[in-house]
């Protein structure tokens, strides 16, 4: 029962009520309710250790900065095999709330820098989600080793 609830019960008793005392019952009540929310959050928040993530700043070369808290689940380096090899890192960070940050930096070999990162929000389905990190780094081979050996991810999507 919701604090208005209370309250509207309390009204439509249609008892004698003393202003005074009908405050004071009022502010209780709103107390309980934030009290009960406070620890709610206060149990979630037991099950994340803070302590393993860290403040991360992600500079994109097109688009926003991202701040946030983040875990490094996974991380690959490795260079094309093109005439003019690029080096390529690959990056894969967890927010406390369950959000995952790919990101990729290439960097080419006059030294030109370009950084892109792709945020995929917490909950739904988790293959769909492992998709949207791959489809991030274009499902580069290399990628998909990297999960797949660092995180035990397998791409099985089951269709109705």
């Amino acid at each position: 029962m919701s604090i208005a609830d209370k309250i509207k019960g309390r009204l439509a008793s249609r008892e004698e009520v003393d202003p005074v005392m009908f405050a004071l019952e009022t502010t209780r009540l709103a107390l309980e309710h934030y009290s009960r929310g406070m620890m709610a959050a206060q149990a979630a928040a037991r099950w994340v250790d803070l302590s393993q993530y860290a403040e991360t700043t992600i500079r994109q070369s097109r688009g926003a900065t991202l701040k946030f808290l983040g875990k490094l689940l996974c991380e690959t380096e490795f260079d094309t095999r093109r005439g003019d090899p690029i080096a390529m890192t690959l990056r894969l960070y967890e927010t406390p709330a369950g959000a995952w940050i790919a990101v990729s930096t290439s960097e080419a070999g006059d030294g030109h820098v370009e950084t892109f990162a792709t945020v995929v929000e917490p909950g739904g389905d988790e293959v769909d989600r492992r998709c949207e990190v791959m489809a991030a780094w274009d499902w580069h081979h290399t990628a998909r080793k990297m999960v797949r050996q660092q995180l035990g991810w397998r791409f099985v999507k089951e269709i109705a």
